[in-house]
């Protein structure tokens, strides 16, 4: 019979979720006006965000300056026509055995589209949905894995994946130094409702369905937040407060910090499963602080910085569980304190204002 798609990792399945309608089709933003090798915004738009069924023809990318440009290239990076991420990288990685530039143009002009292996795919932006549809994880229709016999193989649209990587933001460029008195680019302003570093997510619910959410606090939250933040398949970190009095209701932070209104200082983090798992998350918990404090940590006293877990399924309450008797095995062995980590489910979470 034909060739049956591979499922198992590293693939990962997306749900219809993806493509619900955003403020421009399927996506948050329009494609990007100036796309590289001379592909065609409109054809772009309208396959990326408004006709998931449409295609452009066949031997189409043969027609536009990539080939030439790919022939002169030792690598290969293919970025979201809407958002400028990430999506394809040939060769996949620096070792000899990586499938290289000549093979991938051989085999794409033998189908009429540019055609991937999953080593290529940047999973952590991409998703396949039951149909075998190819997308990002915004909503950017991409193409079809059309699986051979060797394995999956993904048809792209040349003009869903000629988009531009997003220039450097001023807020998180590392700068050496600075001359005095030279003025320092100004960072972009947020985008209301959204996280200021993890641009496209929200900080507030509704989140996407798929993903999860648990809350963690580990001290002082503003240090902690970034710790997490910078995880990969973390969709959104928030700081705010939980674990309090039923009667203290959005506490201020001036309140929690006298200590009355039982609240922790913790992070609330919502990642996808798909692309990083509870116990990763877990192992940067365990690893930015010291759980063994009480109501304390380091010069912050107060039970405003205590050690804390607060899941919001019966699964996570499990495997955190788990966890701190593995970790406290490593402590006690090194000859530290019992492990005061509070593990329960999630109260109210109130942001902080």
């Amino acid at each position: 019979g034909p060739p049956k798609p591979r499922l198992g990792p590293p693939l990962v399945m997306g749900s219809e979720d993806i493509m619900q309608p955003k403020a421009h089709g399927s996506h948050p933003l329009p494609v990007q006006e100036d796309l590289r090798w001379d592909c065609e915004p409109h054809l772009a738009d309208d396959i990326c965000n408004f006709n998931r069924h449409g295609a452009e023809r066949k031997g189409y990318f043969l027609s536009t300056s990539f080939p030439k440009e790919a022939t002169a290239s030792k690598v290969l990076h293919f970025y979201d026509s809407n958002s400028g991420k990430l999506l394809f990288k040939v060769p996949a990685t620096s070792r000899d055995s990586a499938r290289q530039i000549d093979a991938f143009l051989k085999e794409s002009k033998t189908h009429g589209w540019p055609s991937f292996r999953d080593s290529e795919v940047n999973w952590r932006e991409v998703r396949v949905l039951p149909s075998g549809e190819a997308v990002s994880l915004v909503g950017t229709h991409l193409g079809h894995n059309i699986p051979d016999y060797t394995g999956n193989r993904y048809c792209i649209n040349l003009v869903c994946i000629a988009g531009k990587p997003p220039a450097p933001s001023a807020a998180v460029r590392c700068w050496p130094f600075s001359r005095r008195g030279a003025a320092l680019p100004v960072p972009p302003a947020p985008i209301p409702g959204n996280h200021f570093v993890l641009r496209e997510s929200r900080l507030h619910p509704p989140f996407p369905e798929h993903l999860s959410k648990a809350f963690f606090g580990t001290g002082c939250y503003w240090g902690a937040e970034k710790g997490f933040w910078r995880l990969p398949g973390v969709y959104s970190t928030a700081v705010g407060f939980s674990g309090g009095h039923a009667e203290a209701v959005n506490p201020s932070y001036i309140y929690v910090c006298t200590g009355e209104s039982g609240h922790a200082e913790v992070v609330q983090v919502v990642w996808d499963p798909l692309v990083i798992s509870f116990a990763d998350i877990l192992r940067q918990f365990w690893m930015s602080h010291d759980p063994t404090q009480g109501d304390r940590q380091g010069a912050d006293k107060g039970s405003q910085y205590r050690s804390c877990i607060y899941c919001t399924t019966e699964a996570q309450l499990m495997i955190a569980g788990a966890s701190l008797r593995a970790f406290r095995r490593v402590l006690m062995e090194a000859s530290y304190s019992d492990i005061t980590t509070e593990i329960c489910m999630a109260g109210p979470f109130y942001y902080a204002e």
